[in-house]
């Protein structure tokens, strides 16, 4: 294990032979490198418990002092002590520590009554097991309690440090920058410090551009990056063959290379060519920078002993990346950070829920954690969408509240074109009559001016109302209390007519044109979106946009309407079902 801070805590851990027993077991249980700073965290704060309890109770000479049934109230108080517990708020300064400090003294004690077993020391077991048992029953209500309310308020009253679009961009801009020049620069001449510039510019950016764990990335073997894999004529054509062009372009940019993730997961990393071109240089070189060709980690350092292994310190180098890309916020370009702003961002792009496992999958986390912890709930989605959805669930359906009406009427709406032109209040009273019927317009379609009709027309509306607005309605409306479906609304067309003379006077006609959908179209969206249809699923406006690209047929369509289209198909078939 590495080397420990000389203090009081690590002289009183060195010479107490059951924290010795619990290190070794730990030292034995993890072995890789980066764990050891665990181990030493994990021995410092049973050294910390031990000094805080001898403050307390002078008897207790050592940690197995501690496993006597009359001593629990003094660790119960030691463990507060060290987790600053303030008996005025019942709160922890630190809860993680009282948590880890009741594990840890768990473990320990078991330890220590197998310690007994092999030294036929029974009366010490059964004492040991005692306290162990009486501890389970209380701590919960000493410790553990307190532990769960206080994080739970220090989650709430937490803020969400997610970084903007344009610092990510800076940052980006920043690494590449950065990268090249000392790409070039190594490329010429060797020195370490022009290495150790592209090592740490390299490292950056498969965290920035992967959304990978710091951990994950400092550890990359340099097997793992020999191993990496991509999609070529060579490799696999046949699978190339099945990709579009755009695909193809795409797959042959990227290269797959695999590392160990969190719990021993298999998590990608996508390299650049430029990327890949960098990392080669750097393994190349690495002779000449003091690294024994035997290490096995990409991103290590020279170390003096062949003992402990040095690897570049991600942490530190996004603090400092962070500061010299100029972005206005530096503290929010982490690692967690930029996780949590690629789970953010994913919701406005609607993927669907089979790409949402997907992009979990890719992160290297379960999908409920990817929603639960990664995807924050950002406050346009809480307070825009959910006060919509609770003024409907309370019965009212216009834009704001009753209480909110302003001089107008209108639920706190003003229609400027309306106010400015003097219009009467039988004409107010009329348009917010037709809003509520679903806009009905002069033509009597009643809102009807739907992206696709059950026809397969689109509609391309074009149409002024009386206060000069382009409207767009959705292919589910509420007419009368009922919510109907486009095919229903078409069913209602002809009674609809009869409104034509219920309009506003003085308001103008909309004229609507309808572009039918022709067969090769039709063709096109069933064959592009075959899978959609199949699982009941819509696809998104990227995935659309891709197909658009692909396809010239479509390109005349918004997204909007293809959209629109697949759903209204997948609703015919539906009730084609039920009958």
């Amino acid at each position: 294990m590495g080397i420990m801070r000389e203090d009081e805590v690590v002289r009183l851990v060195r010479f107490d032979w059951l924290l010795i027993v619990f290190g070794n077991k730990m030292c034995c249980k993890y072995t890789p490198h980066y764990q050891e700073n665990m181990i030493r965290a994990r021995l410092r704060l049973t050294g910390r418990v031990l000094i805080e309890i001898r403050k307390i109770n002078p008897t207790i000479k050592d940690f197995a002092s501690i496993y006597h049934v009359e001593q629990y109230n003094a660790l119960v108080a030691a463990i507060r002590n060290v987790a600053r517990f303030d008996p005025h708020t019942s709160e922890f300064g630190a809860p993680a520590m009282a948590s880890f400090a009741v594990t840890f003294v768990k473990a320990i004690g078991k330890y220590l009554s197998a310690e007994y077993i092999r030294l036929r020391d029974r009366e010490n077991k059964i004492e040991t097991e005692d306290f162990l048992a009486y501890m389970d029953t209380d701590i919960d209500i000493s410790i553990n309690r307190l532990v769960a309310e206080t994080q739970a308020k220090m989650r709430r009253m937490k803020q969400q440090n997610i970084p903007t679009m344009e610092d990510v961009k800076k940052l980006i801009t920043y690494i590449n920058s950065e990268r090249n020049a000392s790409f070039r620069e190594l490329s010429k001449t060797f020195t370490y410090e022009k290495w150790l510039k592209l090592a740490e510019m390299t490292m950056a950016w498969i965290i920035v551009f992967n959304r990978r764990r710091i951990g994950e990335v400092q550890n990359i073997l340099v097997q793992e990056f020999l191993l990496r894999e991509c999609v070529d004529d060579d490799s696999n054509q046949q699978m190339l063959a099945t990709l579009s062009p755009q695909a193809k372009l795409v797959a042959r940019k990227f290269k797959r290379m695999k590392i160990r993730g969190k719990k021993g997961r298999t998590v990608p990393a996508l390299l650049k060519p430029s990327i890949d071109a960098g990392i080669q240089l750097l393994i190349n070189t690495r002779e000449m920078a003091g690294i024994c060709t035997t290490n096995n980690f990409l991103f290590e350092l020279p170390s003096s002993s062949h003992h402990r292994i040095r690897v570049i310190d991600a942490c530190q180098l996004l603090r400092k990346i962070s500061v010299s890309c100029g972005a206005s916020n530096p503290s929010s370009l982490r690692g967690t950070n930029l996780r949590k702003h690629m789970a953010t961002t994913c919701v406005s792009l609607e993927l669907n829920d089979a790409l949402v496992a997907e992009v979990a999958k890719f992160l290297g986390h379960d999908e409920k954690i990817h929603r639960d912890t990664y995807r924050q709930n950002t406050i346009d989605r809480e307070v825009v969408q959910m006060a919509e959805l609770l003024e409907k669930a309370s019965g009212k359906f216009d834009e704001f509240s009753d209480d909110e009406e302003d001089e107008f009427g209108n639920g706190g709406y003003v229609n400027m074109n309306m106010a400015n032109s003097g219009k009467t209040n039988d004409l107010t009273e009329t348009q917010n009559r037709t809003e509520t019927d679903g806009r009905s317009g002069t033509d009597g379609r009643s809102g009807m001016n739907d992206l696709t009709g059950t026809d397969d027309r689109t509609v391309t509306d074009d149409c002024t109302g009386t206060d000069d607005r382009t409207e767009t309605i959705d292919t589910e409306m509420t007419v009368d209390g009922m919510e109907l479906n486009e095919m229903e609304l078409d069913e209602m067309e002809l009674s609809s007519s009869n409104r034509i003379g219920k309009v506003a006077v003085g308001a103008e006609k909309r004229k609507c044109t309808r572009i039918r959908w022709s067969q090769e179209e039709i063709s096109c969206v069933h064959q592009a979106f075959a899978d959609h249809f199949k699982k009941g699923t819509l696809p998104v406006e990227g995935e659309i946009e891709r197909q658009k690209r692909i396809d010239p047929v479509l390109q005349s369509r918004p997204w909007q309407q293809i959209k629109a289209y697949v759903n209204n198909q997948q609703r015919k078939q539906k009730k084609i079902a039920k009958k």
